[in-house]
């Protein structure tokens, strides 16, 4: 792996400095204690509670459906870009890539 790939990495998150969570799943011992903490942890997360737009979805639905369908792993931007258009994705930020 380059470098450049490494840094695209995110860090890592350990809970309880590695040391692992005792449970018993059939009588539930132990089990509050792991959801708490894991869920503790998830709400530090950078994009918690961050919605994804229906059109997102639909869009990644038809992508996933288009490479089924070809039985490749890629498209070409045109074909992304009609999807992009039938799904209804719209950009509303102004601090996408590539503008100003």
């Amino acid at each position: 792996m380059s470098e450049e790939q490494d840094q695209m990495i995110p860090p890592l998150n350990v809970l309880k400095s590695g040391q692992s969570y005792q449970f018993n799943c059939l009588g539930r011992d132990g089990i509050v204690q792991l959801r708490t903490s894991v869920c503790k942890e998830a709400k530090k997360l950078l994009w918690w509670k961050e919605l994804i737009p229906a059109a997102v979805l639909r869009l990644e639905e038809e992508v996933g459906k288009r490479s089924q369908l070809q039985k490749k792993a890629m498209i070409d931007m045109q074909e992304y870009m009609s999807l992009v258009h039938a799904a209804k994705v719209v950009e509303t930020s102004s601090e996408s890539p590539g503008r100003p």
